[in-house]
């Protein structure tokens, strides 16, 4: 089951959470024209699906790839969102792994995921690709 299903145009990333498979993707570009439309029901999705999952005390581990070839400035503060709230699930006992994809040559994107990791205060599981 999917809980989250956006396909990915030239502007919005592909934004997946797939409960089934225990994995929350979010790839692409990220340069939404009204970002707040784009970003907001994603935040509610996601901390509704990371709620009940803590509840049911599922102690299975879930994965979330960050494959980002870009993002603007605005879409920055909706991403260190998503880690947020996966930090504050993880706070409550979700079990999971954050990975940071990048290109091996493009080092922003790589200290972005150091920032983003530094300020959510969670580890990330970094992928050179």
């Amino acid at each position: 089951m999917k809980a989250i299903d956006i396909q990915q145009t030239d502007k919005t990333p592909k934004v997946e959470f797939d409960i089934d498979s225990k994995t929350f993707i979010i790839q692409g570009f990220s340069r939404p024209e009204n970002i707040r439309d784009f970003y907001v029901p994603i935040l509610h999705s996601l901390s509704k699906e990371l709620q009940t999952i803590v509840e049911s005390s599922d102690k299975q581990k879930y994965s979330f790839h960050f494959q980002l070839e870009y993002f603007n400035s605005s879409s920055a503060k909706f991403i260190s969102d998503i880690i947020k709230i996966i930090k504050q699930y993880v706070d409550q006992g979700l079990q999971a792994t954050i990975y940071w994809h990048y290109d091996k040559d493009d080092e922003e994107m790589k200290e972005s995921g150091d920032d983003f990791s530094s300020i959510s205060n969670i580890s990330f599981e970094y992928i050179a690709e």
